[in-house]
């Protein structure tokens, strides 16, 4: 199953939620923004919190979210309803792939938020059926 994980930026929720499902899930899945600064690097304290967890984010950079990464989604994360609608007006053929996480946004927050939303994608994902 391929998993997309969207968010704002790419450098927060939707990479240490791309880290744990490929690190500690198994999962093939990859993450992108709605609007990025394409190729900027992880947050610092996401990169961080992942490597608390064994999770390496320091080769990712932020990328844009594409027509085709849509396509090739067998399911597709989207950390807030607005992201979700954003996509869904354009796309409304993907409603029955589409997960709304509803995950805060930590970006520019101390490192203790950044573990609080971590903490906020693991017990969604750990929820997940991976079938």
């Amino acid at each position: 199953m391929k998993l997309l994980f969207i968010c704002t930026g790419n450098t927060c929720r939707s990479p240490m939620a791309e880290g744990y499902a490929k690190t500690v899930l198994g999962q093939d899945a990859i993450s992108r923004g709605m609007a990025p600064l394409a190729g900027a690097p992880a947050a610092e304290h996401a990169v961080a919190v992942a490597a608390e967890h064994g999770i390496d984010l320091t080769n990712h950079h932020a990328a844009p979210l594409n027509e085709t990464d849509l396509d090739a989604a067998d399911r597709i994360y989207f950390m807030s309803g607005l992201h979700a609608n954003a996509v869904l007006t354009l796309r409304p053929d993907l409603t029955e792939k589409t997960v709304v996480m509803d995950i805060s946004d930590p970006y520019g927050g101390s490192v203790e938020t950044y573990r609080q939303c971590f903490d906020e994608i693991v017990a969604f994902l750990e929820a997940e059926p991976w079938n």
